[in-house]
């Protein structure tokens, strides 16, 4: 059956049960440094905070099912019948921000805990294969380092030997871009919420190792492999008002979620900290179709 526009082919959806809704609700996060990210893995709430990631190596996949998944209460939004592809179609947010900022919403491929920030000695990661955004595919996916309880001291940089979006194995590169003294549920970096990589790279298959150069004095952190899928502008609360309540219509976009029904995506959220340098909760809902 043909369609004649995207929102033809979401209504058929609806009308047909194949297009899904789901709601969520993540608690408040401490507070963290004026425009640096937060992460919503840990966060309480609907879904529940996020599951450890077991060892550092080889770490773990994350999918729709690993508890701290957007999409961990209903697997028919993530997985596709046969033949088809589900793609997010509407995003539908609300925060508590003071300040404008960004927040994305993404699709954790691996993670891997027990990264030991108190430490300079060189750390081996060796991550599991990827299963989604794989080979070429790995052109945008991110490495991130994840704070799960606070620091004390540490900051300064990060060495990072990894595989890099054509295969290329052995790449180095250290980021300079470290805080001391970060939260709990925030990302390690002070500007944009990622390692950097080579200059001539632009995604990562797989990671090798990592080496900090200062080391913290308490703490504990997780590295995570992600893709990002949607990047919102979120708006300054005012009198009466809501910062960050937005809704954002996707047919044009159609994010992928996933054509592979044993392997959906799992979703979760990194949202900026406004320039107060306050925390915010993070609610709404996601819509799918099948094409």
């Amino acid at each position: 059956m043909g369609f004649s526009t995207l929102t033809a082919l979401r209504d058929s959806d609806q009308d047909s049960g194949r297009r899904s809704f789901l709601p969520f609700r993540k608690a408040t996060a401490a507070a963290g440094g004026a425009g640096t990210f937060g992460s919503g893995w840990q966060r309480a709430d609907i879904p529940p905070g996020g599951a450890s990631a077991g060892s550092l190596n080889p770490g773990t996949i994350c999918n729709y099912a690993t508890t701290g998944s957007l999409l961990l209460a209903d697997a028919a939004l993530s997985l596709p019948s046969t033949g088809m592809t589900r793609h997010l179609d509407r995003l539908g947010t609300a925060l508590t921000n003071t300040a404008a900022g960004l927040a994305f919403i993404y699709d954790r491929l691996w993670h891997g805990q027990n990264l030991n920030p108190q430490i300079t000695t060189t750390q081996t990661i060796g991550s599991t294969a990827l299963t989604r955004y794989t080979g070429a595919a790995a052109k945008h996916n991110k490495v991130s380092i994840e704070v799960v309880t606070a620091l004390t001291g540490g900051g300064g940089n990060s060495t990072m030997t990894y595989t890099d979006q054509d295969g290329n194995t052995g790449q180095s590169v250290t980021d300079g871009n470290m805080t001391a003294a970060t939260v709990q549920d925030r990302f390690y970096h002070t500007t944009e919420p990622w390692h950097l990589l080579a200059s001539t790279d632009t995604g990562v298959r797989a990671i090798a190792d990592l080496t900090f150069g200062t080391a913290a004095t308490a703490g504990a952190c997780r590295i995570v492999i992600w893709r990002p899928l949607i990047a919102l502008s979120i708006s300054a609360a005012s009198t009466g008002v809501i910062g960050g309540a937005v809704e954002r219509e996707l047919m044009m976009l159609l994010p992928r979620l996933t054509d592979d029904a044993a392997d959906g995506p799992c979703l979760n959220f990194m949202q900026q900290f406004a320039g107060t340098g306050s925390s915010s909760n993070f609610a709404g809902a996601l819509w799918a179709s099948m094409a």
